[in-house]
């Protein structure tokens, strides 16, 4: 489970910064603004991969559970257009 916080980590800021750039900098502003859909995407999968491990039968949480509410709570969100919109 943090195996799977970890590479959605990377993957939230490899994709918010490669789709700001393909918006802004680059001038690819359908592509920009794909790639910035997929960023709820990736904290979609780690919701779903939390659910499904505490499903299971006699599965408790444990410190990578936490980290994970840890991690959707305190990182900022951002809009289609890259503007932070939340950040508690």
């Amino acid at each position: 489970m943090l195996r799977l916080l970890v590479i959605c980590e990377i993957g939230f800021w490899a994709v918010l910064l490669i789709g700001l750039t393909a918006h802004y900098l680059l001038k690819l502003r359908r592509t920009g603004a794909a790639l910035l859909i997929c960023v709820p995407l990736i904290d979609l999968v780690l919701f779903v991969a939390v659910l499904l491990d505490l499903a299971q039968e006699d599965v408790k949480a444990t410190y990578a559970h936490g980290q994970v509410a840890f991690y959707n709570y305190f990182r900022p969100q951002y809009d289609l257009l890259g503007r932070q919109v939340v950040c508690l």
